[in-house]
């Protein structure tokens, strides 16, 4: 019901911003981040964990100083965790978080020819997966790798960015985002619902004026 209803209003939100929108702009994109978090659902995670992802991002430009638009993202390469046991430097298994993105973004700057500075704050639905692998001395004592299904969280994100902007108001871009979202299991883990996932990723692509 969540990701209709978020589905219906993006969707309500996009026609509206194109209607009265002028100029579009397609930005590809690819990128690559860091998780701001050590605890997932009561367990701790030994360090923060790299991630590179891809991804496209649609706007039009509803003032001359504010564009409006969608994107998606996913993870092209999943958080990965190295997990031990309490009182333990053995590696107990490989946590593996999958992360992909649909939402809205609204981008404020100048949008001029030449070097143009924005900040960008945006929402989304935060969906994917996590895989635990354990290692093989632990699943010869009977642990057995799992998935866990994820449920679709709402998530926020803000950010700053910098356009090389050609004078059709296309050009190179680079954005750095940070993630501020929850994940929430289908079915709750040791009796906890959901977890932080916080995370950072810098982004680079060409936006291609319309």
């Amino acid at each position: 019901m969540k990701k209709c209803l978020f589905a219906v209003a993006l969707a309500a939100m996009l026609l509206g911003a194109a209607a009265w929108g002028e100029g579009y702009y397609v930005t590809p994109y690819v990128g690559y981040g860091r998780t701001v978090f050590n605890e997932w659902f009561g367990s701790q995670v030994t360090s923060d964990a790299a991630y590179w992802l891809a991804g496209l991002q649609a706007t039009t430009r509803v003032h001359r100083n504010v564009r409006l638009g969608i994107e998606g993202e996913l993870a092209a390469r999943s958080f990965r965790f190295e997990c031990k046991t309490e009182g333990s430097d053995e590696v107990a298994y490989i946590l593996n978080i999958d992360q992909r993105i649909l939402g809205a973004v609204a981008q404020v700057g100048t949008f001029r020819p030449g070097l143009s500075p924005y900040v960008r704050v945006g929402v989304g639905l935060y969906t994917g997966s996590a895989e635990k692998d354990w290692s093989s001395s632990y699943e010869q004592q009977g642990e057995k790798d799992e998935t866990i299904d994820l449920k679709a969280n709402v998530g926020f994100n803000m950010g700053a960015g910098m356009l090389l902007m050609n004078e059709q108001g296309g050009g190179i871009y680079l954005e750095m985002v940070y993630h501020s979202t929850e994940r929430s299991a289908k079915d709750p883990i040791e009796n906890i619902e959901s977890s932080g996932a916080n995370n950072w990723a810098v982004r680079g692509g060409f936006t291609i004026a319309f």
